[in-house]
């Protein structure tokens, strides 16, 4: 997995974060982001989304290793899904 600084700051291109939370019904683990600025009905707002199990220290300049990321397109109005 590639190293990336995790550290969100002003000037960071970290939009938001979220936790993994276990549905233990399905064996899954689940993630949510709301209230991301969207793209239109014909104009979508790519996004690249990522996955880490690494904890951050944000009083400290660590690094977390994240798993390739997937692009994510948001359209107003509706949900996308991104599995890893």
């Amino acid at each position: 997995m590639p190293k990336l600084s995790s550290d969100y700051y002003v000037g960071s291109s970290v939009i938001s974060t979220a936790s993994l939370k276990h549905d233990t019904a399905m064996g899954v683990y689940r993630y949510a982001v709301k209230a991301l600025p969207r793209g239109t009905q014909s104009t979508l707002e790519p996004y690249s989304v990522a996955v880490t199990c690494d904890t951050d220290d944000p009083e400290s300049d660590d690094s977390l290793a994240f798993t390739a990321g997937k692009n994510a397109d948001v359209v107003a109005g509706q949900t996308e899904t991104a599995s890893f």
